[in-house]
């Protein structure tokens, strides 16, 4: 099933003549959607910080849910796994001269920064 168009709860009541049954269902968000992170220069790393993360509905992903950074560079490869928190996932990274740094979560793949000092 599908995550809602808006998280929460809903309940539901099923009749058959004189017999009723209820039940609460908790409507989670699905996996996130569409990643977009920026990246800025602090000291000698950068720092790099997604947008807030949602599921295809606009839901936001809850906290605690993974993200992986990665960076490529001169045949070497650094990741990080940071948990998001208030639906942002924040990390520093060393920021080599030409990186490709990338984001993701899950199978989902957000945009690249190439960067440069």
């Amino acid at each position: 099933m599908d995550s809602t168009a808006q998280q929460g709860t809903d309940r539901f009541l099923a009749r058959v003549d004189e017999i009723s049954s209820a039940r609460v269902i908790g409507q989670v968000p699905g996996d996130p959607c569409e990643l977009k992170m920026s990246a800025r220069q602090s000291g000698q790393a950068i720092q790099l910080v997604t947008d807030p993360v949602r599921d295809c509905n606009g839901n936001a992903v809850p906290d605690g849910t993974i993200v992986t950074f990665t960076e490529t560079y001169s045949g070497n490869l650094s990741t990080v796994d940071v948990p998001l928190k208030h639906g942002i996932a924040e990390v520093q990274m060393a920021g080599h001269n030409g990186a490709i740094i990338s984001v993701a979560s899950g199978v989902v793949l957000g945009n690249q920064i190439r960067w440069e000092k």
